[in-house]
């Protein structure tokens, strides 16, 4: 039998726990100061709910972890008769599942229940979560700062700024290439320590990316900037994301520009009949400024491309050799270089160069050239060129291109840019070049055809100042009425970067014809000048200002200079003309119909005139009747000339004569006028 235990229930989980116990076993809660009395119950009787045999003081139906804690001291209860009677409890002290339950008074009343007070240790382990949990939000929130700041938003490449050139003075132009900006972003420009780049207009520079996030801009170097390196920011102002180009500043040489060559000799080796050779060959700029120069060879195997140009500090031209047509021999040629303008002596490279037929040669893809040569004005494309793919092997290829340029700056296009050729078949590629957008300067780049093997070809690029011609932009000139011929020169000059031919057009603003020139054509070398003679003929002006102007005109550029013209009053009488020739026809036995022409005094006297007639074949009587002969003129007015041929006593012939139309006085600053007549008779 079961011995008995003093044991209380939990108010909150119905469960069992020793009689002095401070807290329940099971769900931890105090057993507060009311809870109704002990129940203490009498285990000698088994559970509704049959259970195993168990050992004294265990419940029934309890596994032995949860069983209440054994007390020495207690008190073993008989079963009676009477412990099966139902006894008048409280319900909470009622046995459950038809256990027997005996109050049993104990001897002196249990202590109180102390009031809860939750444990320091729960408290600081609660306290330690909550400051963790904070610690961790806020990492978490500083992280997302630091990379919103360093770490590139638009997840896509990096931004790329290239310079060129990156090596100039200071006023030099150069061009700011940017790609993978934002599209359509606006891009600022800043210098060193944050100083802002200037437009043209004084304006903090700013340009707008197209839609694949691209933009060029021509930037002029500040004059704050100091000799030395220098870097340019690029920043995208809607995703505030930068990127940078280094640009270095030359000193300024006080010595003039000084056109030098690499060295005085190359030789370009042996190679087969036919075959092309290139090679880069360096020029120099000794002094400040920029030089022109130009190149001439006394082999027409010779050549160098470009031929001329302008540079700063130094360029690079290619050499070439073309073996077609030539004997297997060893030759040489002499290239001269010159500099425009200047006193400095000829430079000359000499060059030697083998053909022999045993050379080794290649074998598959064949290119009519290794080299091509480009040059355009500022702000201008040069036209397209053409090169031949052949190829040259028994089997079929497949071939591709690649250009690659200085400083990353693409300007080189290939259409197409690869192909198929089956053996021995040829096909013609266009090589274009954009130059429109880059500055004044010289550019290399290298076009790859892959056919089996990488053969190069290199291409070379002078952008040059646009082809300038410099007239003066007025001429002003003083004649006197009734002067015949006043003659005045002006010069031009090439101030461009190309050769210039020029063609030139004279017109006045009333549509007379006082003003001409000579030449009216021709051509000019870099920074050659040429002479220009205008003439004015005065004799038919009267007092007064006139206006006129030469128009020059090359290439798809016009230069204008304005003629401004002063007639004075002479002191003397003057002679004008409007016509200076008069042609009849008539038949045989009948006389033309008269003509006329008008004589004026421009001058500023009276003019005492006469008219007198001669003609080729002074034995035959006059045939000419001129109406009137001889008058008097005061200085502005005119009069009309009648003039009728008498030739109808006349054979069929051609007569020529002259009437000439003098001062009756002798003036000797008085000059005579004629009209050339001729007559025709049928």
């Amino acid at each position: 039998m079961f011995s008995g235990i003093k044991t209380k229930r939990c108010v909150y989980c119905q469960q069992l726990s020793p009689a002095d116990a401070d807290f329940c076993q099971h769900c931890l809660r105090p057993f507060e100061a009311t809870d109704p009395l002990f129940k203490i119950h009498n285990l000698s009787r088994s559970s509704t709910t049959p259970a195993a045999s168990h050992q004294a003081g265990h419940y029934p139906g309890l596994h032995p972890e949860d069983q209440p804690y054994q007390s020495n001291l207690m008190e073993a209860q008989q079963k009676t008769p009477e412990a099966s009677q139902e006894k008048d409890l409280p319900e909470e002290a009622t046995a459950l599942d038809g256990e027997d339950v005996t109050d049993v008074v104990p001897p002196t009343p249990p202590p109180l229940p102390l009031p809860y007070k939750p444990r320091k240790r729960l408290q600081a382990a609660r306290v330690l979560s909550l400051a963790l949990i904070a610690f961790c939000l806020m990492l978490l929130v500083v992280g997302s700062l630091l990379a919103y700041m360093f770490i590139d938003k638009r997840g896509g490449p990096p931004l790329n700024l290239t310079a060129t050139p990156d090596h100039l003075y200071v006023g030099d132009s150069f061009l700011l290439i940017g790609h993978n900006f934002g599209a359509a972003d606006i891009v600022k420009f800043t210098s060193d320590t944050n100083e802002p780049l200037l437009a043209s207009d004084g304006q903090p520079l700013q340009v707008q990316a197209d839609g694949n996030g691209v933009f060029k801009v021509v930037v002029v170097a500040p004059a704050s900037w100091i000799v030395g390196a220098h870097r340019v920011f690029a920043t995208d102002v809607s995703q505030q994301v930068s990127t940078s180009a280094m640009i270095t500043v030359l000193p300024q040489l006080n010595a003039p520009p000084g056109f030098q060559i690499a060295n005085t000799s190359l030789d370009l080796g042996t190679d087969r009949p036919g075959v092309l050779t290139h090679k880069p060959f360096m020029l120099s700029n000794s002094g400040s400024g920029s030089v022109s120069w130009t190149s001439k060879s006394d082999q027409p195997w010779l050549t160098a491309q470009p031929d001329h140009g302008t540079f700063k500090t130094t360029t690079s031209i290619i050499l070439q050799v073309d073996r077609s047509n030539l004997d297997m021999a060893a030759y040489t040629g002499h290239l001269t270089f010159q500099q425009p303008g200047s006193n400095n002596p000829p430079q000359v490279l000499t060059v030697t160069m083998q053909v022999d037929k045993n050379a080794p040669g290649i074998s598959g893809l064949l290119i009519s050239t290794d080299a091509l040569s480009y040059s355009a004005g500022l702000g201008h494309n040069p036209f397209d060129q053409t090169i031949t793919l052949q190829n040259i092997s028994n089997q079929p290829l497949d071939w591709s291109s690649k250009a690659v340029t200085e400083n990353s700056v693409s300007w080189i296009a290939v259409v197409p840019d690869r192909g198929h050729l089956e053996p021995h078949a040829s096909t013609v590629v266009t090589v274009q070049v954009q130059s429109q957008q880059l500055p004044v300067g010289n550019y290399q780049g290298t076009l790859t055809i892959n056919g089996r093997t990488a053969q190069p070809l290199h291409v070379t690029l002078a952008v040059v100042t646009a082809a300038n011609l410099q007239v003066p932009s007025s001429l002003t000139l003083v004649a006197t009425a009734g002067q015949s011929t006043m003659t005045q020169t002006l010069t031009i000059q090439n101030a461009g970067g190309q050769p210039i031919d020029w063609q030139l057009n004279a017109g006045t603003q009333n549509g007379g014809s006082w003003l001409r020139v000579v030449p009216q054509t021709g051509h000019l070398d870099l920074g050659a000048q040429s002479v220009v003679t205008v003439l004015l003929d005065a004799r038919n002006l009267k007092s007064g200002s006139y206006q006129g102007a030469l128009t020059f005109s090359f290439g798809d550029a016009v230069r204008t200079c304005t003629i401004f013209l002063t007639v004075i009053p002479s002191t003397l009488p003057s002679i004008a003309l409007d016509h200076t020739s008069l042609s009849f026809t008539t038949t045989q036995g009948s006389n033309p119909a008269p003509q006329s022409f008008t004589l004026t005094n421009p001058g500023g006297a009276v003019l005492d005139w006469r008219i007198s007639s001669s003609q080729s074949d002074q034995t035959k009587q006059p045939a000419l009747v001129v109406v009137p002969m001889s008058g008097s003129l005061e200085p502005g007015k005119s009069v009309t000339i009648l003039v009728t041929p008498a030739v109808d006593q006349l054979p069929a012939e051609l007569l020529g004569m002259t009437l000439t139309v003098t001062d009756a006085r002798g003036e000797p600053g008085v000059q005579s006028q004629q009209v050339n007549v001729s007559v025709q008779i049928r």
